[in-house]
């Protein structure tokens, strides 16, 4: 299946955005063989248009908001937060996911707690796992059993 997938010719639509336009993306795209297709721009009087921009102003909205949010932890680790904004709307959208779920009664209070475990970007500790490479190196007996980490994302299950 995944062959499949593969084989099958990748188009890309956009809405002639800024971002879409131009050699900086045009080029890279050609050069991977995926296809580029335009429609009009956003009209406000087309209805379906403006509930896709509404998502998307909600989607970079949380984005911002989790970035800020996480600014004080990434500087205690010498780390610019924007470098992560990709994930940092990866987890909005799980965030809106959840809330979604949430409104409709589909997800109880633990659920959640599973779902999102922490804010983006929040400082805990990672355990260090017994067969890797870290470990091999630091096998004493009080050595240390986690490290230090930020929470950049969450695997959807």
């Amino acid at each position: 299946m995944l062959s499949e997938a593969i084989s099958q010719g990748i188009t890309i639509y956009s809405d002639n955005g800024s971002e879409y336009l131009g050699k900086a993306f045009a080029v890279p795209c050609a050069a991977a063989g995926i296809k580029q297709s335009t429609s009009t721009a956003y009209k406000s009087s087309s209805g379906m248009q403006g509930r896709a921009e509404g998502n998307n102003a909600r989607a970079q909205q949380r984005m911002r908001s989790n970035l800020v949010l996480a600014r004080p932890n990434f500087a205690l680790f010498e780390r610019d937060e924007r470098m992560y904004w990709d994930y940092a709307a990866m987890y909005g959208s799980l965030q809106d996911r959840v809330r979604i779920s949430v409104s409709r009664g589909e997800m109880m209070f633990a659920q959640v707690q599973r779902e999102l475990p922490a804010a983006f970007g929040a400082q805990g500790t990672i355990k260090i796992q017994p067969g890797s490479a870290y470990a091999r190196k630091h096998t004493k007996q009080l050595s240390d059993r986690a490290v230090r980490g930020l929470l950049v994302g969450v695997i959807d299950h």
